[in-house]
């Protein structure tokens, strides 16, 4: 496995800079240590005292926040510092994997794909529900797994259907969506970032 930020577990990419044809072209930001306040955005935000005042100013978290930043990397930069990510450990976690990379697959194809090119994938997409659903829960993980896939069956629109699918990247179902699903995508949403 090549050392670069993109497959290191404490990079977070930002994905309205993604290349959809190319996994290892992207921006992202290291999370391995702590967020370093930029002393060029704290002056900026530091608010200023009117003239002959002799008090400290303070900024408030919010600004210091703002102020604060994680190093932005390229996806194949690299820093010595490299831990690879955490591999699916359960059998519905490896067929996750499988379903969500077979969903973006589909989705990478262009927009007039015939029914034959788009057939492999649908296949995939299909055996991994399957196996998802044939297995035994072991972990919150592998329940948020098969809601996740049983809730794809169910929402209403292309663009819910994108959102389940992680072909889109967001944490709620639009206003078109019926307001179960909603509920039930929003506690999947939750549930996977307590893990």
């Amino acid at each position: 496995m090549t050392e670069q930020c993109n497959r290191c577990r404490f990079w977070l990419e930002d994905m309205t800079d993604r290349d959809p044809n190319d996994p290892d072209f992207g921006f992202g930001r290291c999370r391995l240590r702590p967020p370093v306040v930029s002393e060029t955005y704290v002056a900026a935000l530091m608010p200023r005292l009117a003239y002959g005042r002799q008090e400290d100013p303070d900024m408030d978290t919010t600004s210091l926040v703002t102020a604060s930043l994680y190093p932005a990397t390229f996806s194949a930069d690299w820093c010595g510092c490299f831990k690879p990510m955490a591999q699916p450990t359960s059998v519905i976690q490896q067929q996750l994997a499988r379903w969500f990379d077979a969903y973006r697959e589909l989705h990478a194809l262009d927009d007039g794909a015939s029914e034959e090119d788009q057939a492999p994938f649908w296949a995939i997409i299909d055996d991994a529900a399957e196996r998802i659903m044939a297995n035994p829960s072991g972990s919150l993980g592998d329940v948020a797994a098969k809601l996740r896939v049983n809730l794809i069956h169910t929402v209403s629109t292309q663009r819910d259907h994108d959102i389940v699918a992680g072909r889109i990247d967001d944490d709620r179902l639009s206003d078109a969506a019926d307001l179960n699903e909603r509920g039930i995508f929003a506690a999947i949403v939750e549930l996977e970032r307590g893990l």
